[in-house]
């Protein structure tokens, strides 16, 4: 695609999908959008050449275009939100603290008999 078709495609998308979009109103700029967006996927997907297999591994190596640019992933794992990771250690933090003051008050014990209590203690038998 040139430069040229390049920002009328800007321009259209900018006109389809924008908040303020009026292209519904104009059927030969719908139309020209459809175009110029399937001239850019079939750019995007440009055919590779075939892959010649050989046993000799050096000769893979020869076959391979330095100049090619790496393949996007497929799959990417969309980063979480600020707000989302903030909740989390919030929430993380307040689990932690739970759970340390439950040990902590069942272990603390400063007088096992209850102020006042009498002690009795058994003598052995004679």
């Amino acid at each position: 695609m040139s430069i040229d078709e390049e920002d009328e495609l800007a321009q259209l998308r900018r006109r389809a999908y924008s908040s303020s979009a009026d292209i519904a109103a104009d059927p030969e700029a719908l139309e020209r959008l459809i175009e110029l967006e399937a001239r850019a996927s079939a750019a995007e997907e440009e055919p590779r050449p075939p892959v010649v297999e050989s046993e000799d591994p050096d000769a893979a190596i020869d076959q391979e275009t330095p100049d090619a640019a790496p393949e996007r992933p497929r799959f990417v794992v969309p980063r979480p939100r600020r707000s989302t990771v903030i909740l989390l250690a919030a929430a993380a933090l307040v689990a932690a603290t739970l759970a340390t003051v439950l040990v902590v008050v069942q272990r603390t014990q400063t007088d096992p008999l209850q102020v006042g209590a009498t002690q009795t203690s058994r003598s052995p038998a004679p």
